[in-house]
């Protein structure tokens, strides 16, 4: 691909670039389903292949977040989670105070 090639479609137009948001936005509209691809296509002034492989990377992502999310609980164990909330087999939270000034100390 020759430099002059590079960053245009077919017809020799220059690639519009989508940022980061846009992309997002794009990929939440089509998870509720409030356009299809080929109406966000239209809207956003990008071919269809851009919002397909957009959805496609998406996907990925999720999948390899999963991925992550099962990894950690097989490492650091579920057990931990109530840890980090403050939790401990056997203890209880004392009843709350009905005045602040019930808790001083002499």
């Amino acid at each position: 691909m020759t430099e002059h090639e590079h960053g245009s479609d077919r017809l020799g137009r220059r690639a519009k670039r989508l940022t980061p948001l846009q992309k997002y936005e794009i990929w939440l509209q089509l998870v509720r389903g409030e356009t299809t691809i080929s109406e966000a296509a239209e809207r956003w002034a990008v071919d269809r292949s851009t919002i397909m492989r957009l959805r496609t990377v998406a996907a990925r992502l999720g999948e390899a977040v999963r991925e992550l999310a099962v990894k950690l609980v097989l490492v650091e164990g579920k057990g931990r989670w109530g840890r980090v909330a403050g939790s401990r087999p056997g203890w209880t939270r004392p009843p709350s105070p009905v005045c602040w000034t019930c808790w001083s100390r002499p």
